[in-house]
């Protein structure tokens, strides 16, 4: 079977809740139903029906601020936090949620106050030690970080995650004994990527344990044959062990994997492609190729833009970006507002992909371009066991009333590569509002 993955057709599924959930007179029970499959301006519209019906009744300020959470409307968020507060001085969840509208804002010495508010009023609230932990390495308050982290170990000793940031913390530090003991244990309690040897590796070289880093730069290959940084210091290593074969050996292979398969980033040349309407532009390198789609609906066109120049003919891409433009989507389905757009994008996203053998969606950004919702997740996924696994960028934009979304995709073998292209390519993306029927 051709191990190319098939070009992922933005496939549009309606999703409405059951009418029996509708049915429900409960506000908070809609409202958390409305929650549960993403919906959130209807959630938060039907907290909007409780508040109307007890204005002093904290939780529906708590809980129609948690959809303002997810919906990114955090001054919005931080406004019924506070005002849930008024009711309920001493809820710690508040106090947290608050300060990540806070954080979100950029408002780190409030957020602060706020988290220690929320571990004053609950000692034994993990994930407000990591909020906390998190803002105290953005303000560089290292040793705080470190504390927070420490004691959210103490409360979930078995949350690999948090071993994984305090490794991290302490490579940035230069106490590398320590992030070697903390990426070991990562490892042990099951996350074992490649980064995850190839930095555990870069700590035992700092510490002069040169065999071990070699160790741990050979295991980074074994899941990832590109990992070029790993061969690159391994060849070093090798080097300074006197080991002449074995470091000139992956010199040679260095320079094979860079000047025969991949071309070193910055020798890269892009140039500006755009849309057959100039609705859209964004840049990609200079040799790689456009293809369209048929276009079966005047208001929705797609196309990719990818280096494969045989692709036209073929089953798909292995390497590139589809691109599709759906406008006046309210005059197609049942959504109202930016939020709603793309609720219902992820919603039409997870149903297109419930047949893959594997969709695994490793970190998800809320974002805004020029003062529009945007959602960028990074995924890994493969569609049969006889075809490739991949990652991917899925970037989408609610513009108005239209949805513009890219699928940038490689083997994840390579996406660490593909990755700089395709972020030099997301961040250059520019939207002409008046093909959209939207003002400057």
């Amino acid at each position: 079977m051709n191990n190319k993955i098939l070009l992922f057709s933005f496939i549009l599924l309606l999703f409405a809740i059951n009418n029996n959930y509708a049915q429900k007179k409960d506000p908070y029970e809609l409202g958390d139903t409305y929650m549960q499959v993403k919906q959130y301006q209807k959630a938060a519209e039907e907290f909007t029906k409780a508040i109307e019906k007890d204005s002093k009744n904290a939780y529906g300020y708590y809980k129609r601020g948690v959809a303002f959470l997810y919906m990114n409307s955090f001054d919005a968020a931080i406004t019924d936090f506070t005002k849930a507060l008024e009711f309920a001085k001493d809820d710690a969840d508040c106090y947290n949620n608050r300060g990540l509208a806070l954080s979100y804002k950029g408002n780190l010495d409030d957020a602060l106050k706020d988290f220690d508010k929320a571990i004053k009023l609950d000692p034994g609230f993990g994930q407000a030690y990591i909020n906390r932990g998190s803002a105290y390495i953005v303000k560089k308050q290292y040793d705080k970080a470190i504390k927070d982290f420490d004691k959210a170990i103490k409360i979930d000793p078995k949350n690999p995650e948090i071993y994984l940031q305090r490794a991290r913390l302490y490579y940035l530090i230069e106490d590398y004994k320590k992030s070697v003991k903390d990426y070991s244990t990562t490892i042990a309690l099951g996350i074992a990527s490649s980064k995850i040897y190839y930095n555990r590796g870069n700590s035992y070289f700092k510490l002069e344990m040169y065999e071990e880093a070699i160790n741990d730069y050979t295991k980074a290959l074994e899941l990832d044959p590109d990992e070029l940084d790993a061969l690159n210091n391994r060849s070093y290593t090798y080097k300074l062990l006197n080991k002449t074969k074995e470091a000139e050996s992956d010199k040679t292979l260095l320079d094979e994997k860079k000047n025969s398969i991949f071309t070193p980033f910055e020798d890269i040349n892009f140039k500006q492609f755009m849309s057959k309407d100039s609705s859209i532009t964004l840049e990609l390198p200079d040799n790689w190729s456009i293809i369209y789609s048929p276009q079966e609906e005047p208001d929705r066109m797609e196309f990719t833009i990818s280096p494969e120049n045989s692709f036209v003919n073929s089953d798909g891409i292995v390497v590139g970006v589809t691109i599709g433009i759906i406008k006046k989507l309210s005059s197609k389905f049942p959504v109202h507002n930016e939020t709603e757009i793309l609720d219902f994008w992820k919603g039409s996203l997870d149903k297109s992909n419930e047949d893959m053998l594997i969709y695994k969606l490793e970190w998800q950004r809320h974002l805004q371009l020029f003062g529009h919702a945007t959602i960028l997740n990074r995924t890994t996924i493969q569609a049969t066991e006889n075809h490739l696994l991949f990652g991917m960028y899925e970037y989408a934009l609610a513009w108005g009333d239209n949805l513009i979304y890219l699928y940038y995709q490689a083997p994840e073998t390579n996406f660490d590569y593909f990755s700089k292209i395709f972020e030099k390519s997301y961040n250059s993306l520019k939207i002409n509002n008046h093909k959209f029927g939207l003002e400057d």
